[in-house]
């Protein structure tokens, strides 16, 4: 019976909890743009409950028992405004009205600066309220991303009016028709949207999976063109560099920032029963730094980011880009619950309009710290893989924020119709991301088409595997290639069997009838993302013709370390003037079996994965690599008994205020005698007219070889410290480079002039990037830059002007 009673108690107290406090809703607007005003401060006139508008301009407020007051809704960029409780009877939409400048200026205030107080503190609890620090995490998103033209100018609306309103008689242009024919267009519909669901899991550190749940997209079928694909957004505000579209900002929220960045407190809202602080911040003056500008808003629960609305303080950039962050506070962490990031192109004029680009993304069924298996994390962060057709339209009504509007279902009708008859762009598209065109079970691999060197001159070819709708276990093929220049033929073949994607888990048996350049390093490069030193390939003019059949074995031991065993049969002959004295005979073509062992560590390397391809996406220094390859006594390949071992160390380490170091050490040995193709060459680029990472721009391609070396190559680029102009804003480099390296048993090697560098050899250099920028049709910038470098001590060329070479650098940004 007491319990019974009991029972009844706790059922009427929720009762009367429930009808103790009411729950009003709105929407807020910009009243001219009738575009949502995210973070308006929504309160209450006894100054102890209040809520934000979300990044959409909705909000809900509870109201507690017997209150009677007014709702307060202000914002620093617009006039306040003052509603009486009884407006909202049900959701209201309340417009607001813009303030005569969108941020006040700083001022600066005798004394210290109270928003400094909340900044230290905010700086002092980024690490607990960072999610990135959570143990683990999930969610579901849901992300939209638009293209749309902007309003008309006032010239164009004017003009637009004028044509409008003429009468029959008086004829049009074909270019004002064409204004009026894409006025028509831009009404009614956008240019492009894409929406995506995607799950995602993390487990700290390092390890996601994203996987794409269902899509929608105008005109393209293909998944990679998904909001999902392309979603670039920062996920959180407390990194200490935000990138954003292969730009990185200093984050305004870390130690040292009252060097670099004003900050003032311009508002004072409540969050439930929490004192949020709205605090403006920008780079101080005369600071030369990528910056950003806007408004944070800091709870005093343990001093964490409730939202924020940055952009970049670049007035020079082509493109404006600005984003925004919502947190709300789940089982006890502060975490992100919805982005916002936008792109303006105010200099690509079409027809009187700008074009602008939208990123929405919104966090649901957020867990934190769930149970996760880490056996399915691998390095494939988001997979793009077939979606459930017959799911695909309840998934996203299930996600989407609201209904998609008229302007958007236009969108979609508009652009399946105009893109019916060009389908196989998403094909070429897909191709150019992934490096294959599918033909039905088989795939084509464009790297075969052609490459070029000055040996082959041009080489073309093919290149043709099955791929996975032929089998996701097996995957075979074979290429042909053939040099314009050498007139010789290049060919081979591979079955390759992979067990485990995720873990690459995998075992490959290839033949190959091909070349390799002569002293190439034994580097361990697969899954590497690419760089500048391709241009050394295109100088390569020595090579070793090479038949070899070849087993490799490859597994992911951890989440950062890869490793590859193998074992391989090869009968190199080279194709210069060359023998080598082996157990006192000259030989020419040389008969070797080898068995090597390397092992990678990178930190967080990242992939998407699109029809069982890997399209590469990031990765985190160091990088670090470690080779052994060793002759043995297999098959009829007796005459060798060398080891080699090789190392390479990448570190980058960036400086909140001095730029960015880059780090390179590489070292190797062969152990015992080998054929000068197998031997280190001094890692010379001279030839190249373009800057090549990790080589010697004063070094001759083969002017140095070594059985035992180690190199160091050192670059620092200061950033953008000298001047900020729309067509000059440079970035001071400078590079130090030095190696040294023996040469065991020259007297083994014949018919070919070889010199070692056992007494070191040095480079310096010095250069500019981005000297002179060149606008590109309103998206970007061309930049263009230079370096030089001076060769000198103990290998220094007697004519001083062959010490010195130049360098051109090219870049795209925004």
């Amino acid at each position: 019976m007491r319990n019974r009673s009991a029972l009844l108690f706790l059922l009427l107290a929720m009762a009367y909890t429930g009808r103790a406090q009411s729950v009003i809703s709105g929407k807020v607007i910009d009243s001219l743009t009738q575009q949502p005003i995210a973070f308006v401060s929504v309160t209450l006139q006894d100054g102890r409950h209040g809520t934000n508008s979300d990044i959409e301009g909705n909000f809900k407020l509870s109201i507690p028992t017997g209150y009677t007051g007014a709702v307060f809704l202000s914002h620093v960029s617009y006039q306040k405004a003052t509603l009486p409780l009884s407006a909202f009877h049900q959701k209201t939409t309340i417009a607001l009205k813009q303030n005569s400048t969108l941020l006040s200026e700083l001022t600066v205030l005798s004394g210290e600066n109270p928003a400094f107080k909340i900044i230290r503190q905010a700086i002092e609890h980024r690490k607990e309220n960072d999610p990135k620090n959570l143990k683990s995490y999930s969610y579901t998103s849901y992300s939209k991303f638009l293209v749309t033209p902007s309003e008309p100018d006032r010239k164009t609306d004017s003009l637009l009016y004028v044509w409008q309103h003429q009468p029959d008689s008086v004829k049009l242009t074909k270019d004002q028709k064409d204004i009026m024919q894409f006025n028509k267009l831009a009404e009614m519909s956008n240019l492009f949207l894409s929406e995506s669901v995607s799950e995602k899991k993390v487990m700290n550190p390092g390890q996601s999976k994203e996987k794409l749940l269902a899509y929608n997209i105008s005109g393209f079928k293909s998944p990679i063109f998904s909001s999902a694909a392309m979603d670039a957004q920062p996920f959180s505000f407390y990194d200490e560099n935000i990138a954003l579209f292969g730009k990185e900002f200093i984050n305004p929220i870390q130690p040292g920032t009252f060097r670099r960045y004003d900050f003032y407190i311009v508002d004072t809202t409540y969050y439930h029963t929490d004192t949020v602080y709205v605090i403006q911040f920008s780079p101080r003056e005369k600071k030369y730094f990528n910056g950003l500008e806007g408004l944070i808003s800091i709870s005093v629960d343990n001093y964490a980011i409730k939202n924020v609305m940055a952009s970049a303080a670049d007035s020079l950039a082509m493109v404006g880009i600005r984003f925004q962050q919502d947190y709300e506070k789940i089982d006890g962490h502060w975490f992100p619950v919805q982005l916002n990031t936008d792109m303006d192109f105010h200099n690509l004029n079409l027809a009187g309009r700008t074009l602008k680009a939208q990123q929405r993304s919104f966090f649901k069924e957020i867990k934190i710290d769930p149970p996760v298996d880490a056996h399915e994390f691998g390095d494939i962060k988001l997979e793009l893989s077939s979606i459930n057709k017959n799911v695909n339209a309840a998934i996203l009504d299930r996600y989407r924020v609201a209904p998609l509007d008229v302007k958007e279902l236009n969108t979609m009708v508009a652009m399946d119709t105009m893109m019916r008859k060009v389908r196989w762009l998403d094909g070429v598209f897909e191709a150019l991301a992934t490096g294959y065109i599918p033909a039905g079970w088989a795939e084509i691999d464009l790297s075969k088409v052609a490459s070029f060197n000055q040996y082959e001159g041009t080489r073309i070819g093919m290149g043709l595997y099955t791929n996975d709708r032929f089998s996701k276990l097996i995957r075979a093929g074979g290429f042909y290639g053939y040099g314009i220049k050498d007139h010789q033929s290049k060919y081979g073949g591979e079955v390759k069997l992979t067990f485990n994607r995720n873990r690459d888990f995998f075992l490959r048996l290839s033949y190959a009838h091909t070349i390799y350049e002569t002293g190439s390093l034994h580097e361990y490069n697969e899954g590497q993302f690419l760089s500048n030193s391709s241009f050394r390939k295109w100088a390569a003019s020595q090579y070793d013709g090479i038949t070899a059949y070849k087993t490799e074995f490859g597994y992911r031991i951890l989440p950062n370390i890869h490793a590859l065993a193998s074992l391989a049969y090869n009968e190199i002959r080279p194709t210069y003037a060359y023998t080598m004295q082996v157990n006192g005979e000259p030989q020419s073509t040389f008969n070797i079996a080898e068995g090597g062992f390397a092992i990678r560590y990178v930190r967080q390397e990242s992939y998407t994965s699109l029809r069982g391809k890997k399209i590469f996406l990031s990765y985190k220094y160091p990088v670090i690599t470690f080779a052994l390859t060793k002759a043995l006594n297999l098959f009829n390949a007796k005459d060798f008994r060398y080891t080699i071992y090789d190392f390479t160390l990448k570190h980058q380490t960036r400086y909140t205020a001095f730029g960015k170091t880059m780090v390179t050490i590489m070292a190797g040995i062969v152990d015992g005698n080998a054929p000068y193709g197998k031997l280190f060459n001094g890692r010379g680029g001279k030839t190249s007219s373009f800057y090549v990472e990790n080589n010697f721009q004063t070094m001759g391609l083969y002017e140095f070889t070594a059985s035992k070396y180690v190199a160091i190559f050192f670059r620092h680029n200061f950033g953008n410290v000298l001047l900020r102009k729309k067509y000059s804003k440079p970035e001071l480099l400078i590079f130090q480079h030095a190696s040294v390296g023996t040469l065991t048993h020259a007297s083994l090697h014949q018919g070919i002039l070889i010199q070692s560098m056992d007494k070191g050899y040095f480079e310096s250099g010095i250069g500019l990037d981005n000297i002179i920028r060149i606008p590109y049709i309103g998206l970007g910038y061309f930049n263009f830059g230079g370096s030089i470098f001076y060769r000198y001590g103990p290998y220094q060329l007697p004519v001083q002007s062959d010490n010195v070479v130049y360098r051109v650098n090219f870049t795209f940004t925004l």
